[in-house]
């Protein structure tokens, strides 16, 4: 009988051992996740844009706040070829810009999800369109998430919390974005 016993308890153990070495190769190895902080002192810059609905070109409104090491910017556009209407630069530092990227990682500004749509192109055409982009980065930071109003999208991370962060860091981001329309539509009478 004691032989039985130790005998299932070897083999037990064995099968263990086997589904963890199994479980280990299966999953790969395993990968650091990288924290966006870590480059807020290099050439990268985090872009945040709010694109309208879908009507005419002279009607069209987006708005794009790019955020660096030493610079912040929020730039108005008209129509789909990118017309400059308005454009703001603020100063920025090293440090605020550390802040803004950790706080970025921590709401998951980089973790993605998939989409049966490779791009945000002509989705969601009465609703707005938001792309959630890193530049000027190694090429493995480098990213082009987006979301829509419609329930579609590519960024997985707490984006309404992100949204906020971004606007956050133009000082008059309201006084400056208040007049720009972006569901304008034809008048209906």
């Amino acid at each position: 009988m004691r032989y039985v016993i130790s005998a299932v308890l070897f083999i037990g153990l064995l099968v263990g051992v086997i589904f963890l070495l199994i479980k280990s190769f299966a999953s790969g190895p395993t990968v650091k996740p990288i924290n966006m902080g870590d480059y807020y002192n290099t050439k990268m810059q985090v872009r945040f844009v709010q694109d309208g609905i879908i009507n005419s070109d002279q009607l069209h409104r987006s708005i794009a706040i790019t955020v660096n090491k030493s610079n912040v910017n929020i730039t108005v556009y008209q129509g789909y070829q990118g017309n400059i209407l308005s454009s703001n630069d603020m100063p920025n530092n090293e440090q605020a810009y550390h802040n803004l990227l950790l706080s970025l990682n921590s709401l998951g500004y980089r973790v993605s999800k998939t989409s049966p749509f490779s791009k945000v192109n002509g989705l969601c055409p009465l609703g707005l369109r938001y792309s959630y982009q890193i530049n000027n980065a190694p090429t493995n930071i480098n990213q082009n998430l987006w979301s829509t109003t419609c329930s579609q999208g590519t960024i997985a991370g707490k984006f309404g919390s992100i949204q906020s962060v971004m606007k956050n860091q133009i000082p008059n981001y309201y006084p400056i974005t208040n007049s720009v329309n972006l569901s304008q539509a034809f008048n209906q009478f």
